[in-house]
Formats: C-alpha cells, structure tokens, sequence
C-alpha cells in the first residue's frame, strides 16, 4: 500500500481549485447531449433511470460486461454524469465497477473523468475491500493531478475500521500529507471511530488531545463518536468524565453532555438506561436536545412503549421544549398507532400552532387511524380540510386511502379518489385501480365501474407505461437503437409519449418544400399589382386550404381582385411548377423507412386530392409508399378541423389515438390535437418554434425525427453520432463576418457571403453540419459548420459560419473558399451560456474530426469542386 502511494506526486493547493470538476444535473445533462436549447421541455426521468438502470445490471451480471457494451453503441451519453449514476448504482460490486469505469475511459475518447467519478470509484472498491486495485486508482488520480478530498479519506480510513484493519488506518492518516491531503476535523473523527472499534480508548483519548493541540476544534460528532464507544463498553463512568474534562478545558459540545449520553445509550442499545437519565433530567427541569428527543422517541415507538413516549412529550413540552417538524412526525404516528386519535390531533393542531404546515407524511397516520376505526366520515372530511391547510396529499397518500376504503366497503368514494388523483397527474397502482373497478362491480354500481374502466387511467395506459420501459431496454438488449442519438431531441418531448401504429403526414411545407415555390411566384405575380411579396403573408398562408390562402393574400396586399380570381390566375402557373418542388430534407429517408418496416402511412394535405397526386408523382415511390391519399377536397371542412385526419384513421382502420401526426403548420398541429392524435410539429417557418405549443414534440426537421420515441422501428443510419447526406456544394470568398468568432468565442470561422446562395441555403434547415473545405493556395482541409440564425446571437438572417480545423499563421479574407458538405450532426439550438455553447462547438469539432476519418466522408477529400 505505502509503496505506490509514495510514488505519487503531491498536488499544490491550488490545485484543488484548477482540476477538481464538478457534475452537471440530470436536466443539464441532457439537454447538453440535445444542444442545450432554452425552449427544450425536459427528458422524462424515467426514460434516464431506466437506461441507467439497464448498464448497471449488465455492469453487475454480464461476464463479458464490456462486449456487451460496445454492442450498444451508446458513445454519444458516455459521460461524467451517467459513469457515476452507474458507479454509484453499482457500489457493492468494486472489481466490476473498475471494469466499468476503465471501459469508459478507453473505449470513450471524449469522456473526461472528474474527482466525482474517481472518488466514487475509491469508496466502492473499499467497501468492497479490494485494497491493492483502490490504491491503483488512487495513483491514477494522482497522475490526473486530482486531489482526494478529506471526506473519501474518513470513508476509507473507517471502512478499515470496520473491517479491522486498524494499522492501515494509522498509517493512512500520518500519511495524508504525500496526499496533500489536510488533517480536517472530519479525517480526525473517522481515525478517532477507528480506534474506538477496537476498544483502544487511550489512544482515541490522545488522539483527541492531539487534535486540539493542531488547532481543530472537536465537533458534535466527535463527542459521539467517543462517547458512544464507551457507553457501547458500559463505561458510562469513563464517558461523563470525558465531557467534564472537555468542558472545563473550555471545548463544551454543541449540545449538552447528557443528550450525548442519551444517545450513546441509545445507540449502545440500553433503552431503559437512558429512559432513567431523560426522567431524571425532565425532574430537574432540564429539556433534551430536540434531536436527542426524537431519537429517543422513536426507540420507544419501536419497542412499544408508546404511553411513556407520549407522557414524557408533554413533560417536556411543558418545561419548554421546542418540537420540530420531525418530533411532530414521529408523536403523531405513536399516538395513531395506539389508537389515540384525539391525541394525535391535538399533536397536530400544536404542530400547525407553532407555524408548521402540514406535510402528507404528518397528516397520514390520523387519516388512517380513522379509517381502521370505521370513522370514513370523519376521515374523508379531516382529508378535505388538510388539502387546503396543508401540502397537496401525494401518490401514497391517496394509494393508502383507496386501500383503506376498499377494505371498508367505501367503494364510491375509493373510486372519486383514483379520479382526483390522476387529475393531480399522480398515477395510480394498477392494483388500486383492479380494487375499485372489481369493487364497483361486486356493488351492483356497474354504470360506475364502466365509466371509471373508460376513464383517461385506464389498464392499456398503465401497461403503456411498462411497455414504453420495456421497449427500451429491450432495444438495448437487442442492440437495435442507435444509442447515440437516444436523448438528442427527447429533451423537447413531453413526459408522456404514447406509442404508435401508424403515422399521418402532411405533405406541403412537411415532405416537399412548396413554401418556397409559391413565394416566388407570388413575388411575380404580385408585381403587376405593383406590390412587393415581402413574406409577412406566409404564415397566414402556410397549412391552409387553396381558398382561405387566396383570401389573406388579397386581404394582406389590399389587391383589386377576389379570392377566386386569385385562384383561377394563379393555380396554372403552380401546376406548372409542381415538378420543380424539392423534398425537403429526410423526406425520402422517413417513407423508405416506415415502408421498409411495414409501417402504415397517409397523406393528409389541405390541397386537392388532384394537386396531391400530381405532385407526388414526381418523386420516385411516393404514391405506392402511402395506404391512404386524402385531399382538403374530399372533407366538409380542412384543417384546423380534425375532420381530415379522423377521416384518414378510418380509411386506414386505426384508433386516432394510435396515429401519429407530422406536420409543418400551426393549423395542421391544431387539427391533430384535436383528432386525439400524438403530433410533431416540423415548422416550415423559421423560428416560429415556440408557437407550437400544442405539439408533442417540435423538430427542427425531418433529420432529427426520432420514431423509436413513439414505438415505431429506428433509424439505423447514424454512424458515430453523425447522418451521412447526399453531399452539396457552395463556395465564393471569405469575407469578414460578425467579429465574434474569434473574439468572443475563440472560434475563428470562415464566413461566407449567403448573396447568390439563398436557394441553397432555402433547401436545408438550419443545424451543424460537417465536410471538407478546399483553398485553392493552401490545400483541403476538414471542416464544421452551422448554417441558421444562431439562437444565442438572435442573428437577423440565415449564415453560413463554417470553421476550418486547422491552425492558420494569417487571414485569408478574399481568397476563394470551395466547401463539400457531406454529413449532419445536430440541429441548431440555443443555450444557456457563452460557456456551453463554446463547449458545444467544440465538441462537434471532435464528431466531425473523428468521422472525416471514416472512408464513408474520407472519399470525398479529393472531390475536384474543392480544387476548382
């Protein structure tokens, strides 16, 4: 042991400040992985739990733990956050733990491991007693220049304690200064329970003299620690002297030396003992400690002594005492227990007196008590009145009192219960939902029971929720889903997301980019007129029917003609055009996948079932991929009304609310909502996102749809957290953009005039992108970008920021940069500091770098437009 730590290098004090790392929460966690948007609703918990859960039953079970894990391609969440979830999840398992945390770190180049992880790892491996590999990590630390703070030194030196190994102990604490590692009051309390286990009370005795020679003042849990020892030996003698000792020496505890002797004796086990000193000391009008009172009031709520529990509450309360919320806690569960419920409220009526405000775990018991008592009146009018004096009731509250009621026969009132609880969002135990339908039925109240079985909590939505958990660990058992991508966009999903059959599409401004067209024709056609088409029309137009678009247009620019005249000039110079409308990106790549996996699909569109047909036949596959073809022409009324996409459920023999509905448009969004459908809104719009509220989910676009998130196959064309895209072309010369890329975030980008490119640039939505990036005098180099407004800047138009990785001696404003972009990383997002968005950056530099190296984008180096 001393050999390697003496090895080690010692770390200056300063240190401690510059490399010790802290973790994010759960919520940063995630929403790094998303891009850390400020609009992102949070990922589920129980989505992360149950991934966490999965790793760390496979860290604790597989032999062949680390095949298992590359198997489920999940490099893109391997971080300080989920290694010690995992870590902390695995703490009884120390050898399986290191595998674990070796894995991350070898097979993960950009996992950074923080002092967290490494200390976690520390405490576990000597819990689990593997000394030899604790003290490796412990080296590896030190090469890392991490400091080991004095809290996992006391956690080491007393789990040598406990297991007798007090020599080690000893020589650990004399040797905390090769640690750097300062001899706190903390370190000096773990050494001091070191030897108090082994009964060597002189030298706990010295040790304490030694302590305050070195100027560390002894705390409460010093006092404890010794003084427990001796009443654990019965030497109560040898521990009031101690305490007198100590306080004439002018170091008086932080509570007085009897309640520290209470509590020895109660921890010691000598219940009747420290009975006798609480009497003797309430008879000379002395008060305990609160927290003496309450432990001491629990050991007799637990060996049944109940009436001496509730006597001597009221002997103190007299002399003085001042109860907290915990004494309330535990007074109030002895006096329901027995059966005194009047005692049990007047415990709580003095709790509300003294300004507490009733917690569930407060008011529980009473309701309880009356309920064993037969008093359900009286129960559900106390309930009644502590849901407006106190904190709401929670999940086992109304769980406890269904049960309650069931037993009692109070079938009515167990099933008003479940419906207020699930009105709260708190989601009933299928078995108290089993209790009451089954209840109801044996009642001969039927009628109830049927309209509480086609209540919203019904058996198919419970077991949604096991299924949903069950669907991803299966995927991960199956290693099917592309882990990488699991969380990125979930951060903007609601908690709830049920599960699909088959998904509905809109088709304009969704699957081809129409927008577009018709701006430019409207731009022409509007010049006769002597109007400017400027675009403040475009949303008014975009998910509308033929007819209400033709109406803003002539309201919005006051034009001299009627809708219908509109419409009848117009609809043939769109017809015309038809088959100049692009896809828009993933459009192609979302049919080809519901299709290749069977998965139901209709076209849902506001347009004439004519006009649909006509414009899907220019694009290869499209009309045999869809079951189902329905046009605003074919329903009395089109979207915002539901009546379209109920009318495609049918058509396709699906429940609504198995279907799910994507589209671009507010009016579209509003429709499936109102259908009963789950709906993604991909705005055709830019940034309109926040204005779709009512989706499930919004999507920057059809690249960042994830449908593992509703049930439905995932894509599997993700490689190394990167979408390999049909390449595209732009380049002209560099010029000087908004000065903040090296300046403010120490990203020197090469920016490009957009003039000339705004057709291009019409045609992908906004994101991070990456590829190779030619200078005709200096050579190819590879290349990140983002393309967009830049949420955090608030850009005013669309730009194209791409940053060459690699270090230049000199500006190259003017000469003639040719870019080739040939895969997606991530779509753009806001976020909440400078910090993480250079972080961010910085991070899709090392995706892009590691994927130009795989010979999917490596071919591409040589493409003749980079040298031309």
């Amino acid at each position: 042991m001393f050999k390697l730590r003496k090895t080690c290098t010692p770390v200056n004090g300063a240190a401690i400040f510059t490399f010790l790392k802290t973790l994010t929460t759960a919520n940063n966690f995630v929403q790094t992985i998303g891009g850390g948007s400020s609009n992102a609703r949070p990922i589920p918990n129980d989505d992360y739990f149950a991934t966490v859960h999965h790793i760390s039953n496979i860290v604790r079970r597989d032999i062949y733990m680390e095949r298992t894990l590359n198997k489920m391609r999940m490099s893109n969440i391997v971080n300080s956050e989920l290694v010690y979830r995992v870590l902390r999840s695995c703490c009884n398992c120390g050898i399986e733990s290191f595998r674990f945390f070796n894995w991350a770190r070898t097979h993960h180049p950009n996992y950074d491991p923080t002092t967290v992880e490494f200390e976690e790892l520390l405490k576990t491996l000597a819990r689990t007693r593997h000394w030899e590999t604790m003290w490796k990590v412990a080296h590896s630390m030190k090469t890392h220049n991490f400091p080991i703070s004095p809290s996992v030194v006391s956690y080491i030196i007393e789990q040598y304690a406990k297991h007798g190994l007090i020599d080690q102990a000893v020589d650990l604490f004399n040797g905390l200064k090769n640690f750097d590692c300062p001899q706190t009051t903390e370190v000096y309390n773990s050494l001091l329970f070191a030897l108090c286990e082994v009964k060597n009370f002189q030298g706990a005795y010295a040790l304490v003299r030694r302590m305050i020679r070195k100027g560390c003042v002894p705390e409460k849990r010093t006092y404890s620690v010794l003084v427990n020892a001796w009443c654990s030996a019965g030497k109560m003698r040898e521990a009031q002297e101690f305490l007198e000792e100590m306080s004439k020496k002018g170091y008086k505890p932080p509570v007085r030396g009897r309640d520290l002797l209470i509590d020895g004796l109660l921890n010691a086990g000598y219940l009747e003992s420290a009975k006798g000193l609480v009497r003797k000391m309430s008879k000379e009008g002395f008060v305990p400690d609160v927290g003496t009172f309450n432990c001491l009031a629990e050991a007799l709520c637990k060996s049944g002594e109940t009436e001496f529990c509730i006597d001597l509450f009221h002997d103190v309360r007299g002399l003085g005492f001042c109860p907290d919320s915990d004494t309330y806690k535990v007074m109030i569960t002895v006096a329901s227990k027995v059966g005194k419920v009047d005692e049990a409220f007047r415990i709580l009526h003095k709790s509300i007196e003294d300004g507490h405000r009733p917690f569930p775990s407060l008011y529980a018991p009473i309701l309880k008590s009356l309920c064993r008592r037969g008093q359900f009146d009286d129960a559900f009018s106390f309930f009644s009145d502590m849901k407006v004096k106190g904190h709401p009731p929670n999940r086992p509250v109304y769980t406890m009192l269904i049960k309650m009621c069931g037993r009692g026969g109070r079938f009515v009132e167990a099933a008003n219960y479940l419906v207020e609880m699930t009105e709260l969002n708190l989601l009933p135990m299928s078995q108290s939902f089993d209790m009451v339908t089954d209840g109801l039925k044996n009642c001969g109240k039927h009628d109830l029971a049927k309209r509480i079985e086609q209540f919203i909590v019904t058996e198919d939505y419970l077991s949604m929720q096991n299924l949903r958990f069950r669907y991803i660990i299966g995927g991960l058992l199956n290693h099917k889903l592309c882990f990488g991508r699991l969380y990125t966009n979930m951060s903007m999903a609601r908690p709830l997301m049920k599960f699909v059959s088959c998904v509905i599409l809109d088709l304009d401004g969704t699957l081809l980019n129409t927008d577009g067209v018709v701006s430019d024709i409207l731009k022409v056609y509007l010049v006769k007129y002597g109007k400017q088409w400027d675009g403040r029309g475009a949303q008014k137009i975009v998910g509308k029917t033929p007819y209400e678009a033709a109406a803003a247009v002539v309201e919005d620019y006051g034009l001299p003609i009627t809708s219908d005249e509109l419409l009848s000039e117009i609809t043939p110079i769109l017809s015309e055009h038809w088959c100049n409308i692009k896809a828009q990106p993933g459009a192609y790549r979302l049919i080809n996948h519901l299709r290749s996996h069977g998965v139901p699909m209709a076209l849902a569109s506001n347009s004439s079932k004519a006009n649909i047909e006509t414009k899907i036949s220019y694009h290869q596959g499209w009309k045999e991929s869809f079951s189902v073809i329905i046009g605003g022409d074919e329903v009395t009324s089109g979207k915002p009304s539901p009546e379209i996409f109920l009318e495609a459920a049918k058509r396709l023999k699906m429940d609504p609310s198995s279907c799910l509905v994507i589209e671009d448009s507010l009016p579209g969004v509003t429709a499936g909502k109102a259908a009963g459908m789950e709906v993604v809104a991909v705005p055709s719009i830019p940034k309109q996102s926040s204005i779709f509220t009512s989706a499930d989910e919004v999507i920057n676009s059809l690249l960042d749809l994830q449908p593992e998130k509703w049930g439905l196959p995932a894509f599997e064309d993700w490689i190394e957290g990167t979408l390999p895209i049909e390449p595209w072309y732009i380049g002209g010369p560099v010029i000087k953009g908004f000065g903040r890329g090296s300046k403010v975030l120490g990203i020197p980008t090469a920016n490009l005039s957009v003039e000339g490119y705004s057709a291009i640039l019409s045609e992908h939505p906004s994101g991070v992108y990456f590829g190779w990036a030619g200078l005709a005098n200096r050579g190819v180099y590879k290349m990140v970008m983002s393309i967009g407004w830049n949420p955090y800047f608030n850009n005013s138009e669309k730009t194209i920021e791409p940053w060459l990785l690699h270090d230049f001696n000199e500006d190259f404003y003017g000469e003639d940069l040719r870019l080739t972009i040939v895969g997606y990383i991530r779509p753009e997002a806001n976020f909440p500091s400078l910090e993480s968005l250079v972080a961010k950056i910085h991070e899709d530099r090392k995706i892009a770098e590691k994927a130009l190296e795989l010979p999917l984008y490596l071919k591409y180096k040589d493409d003749p437009s980079l040298k031309s």
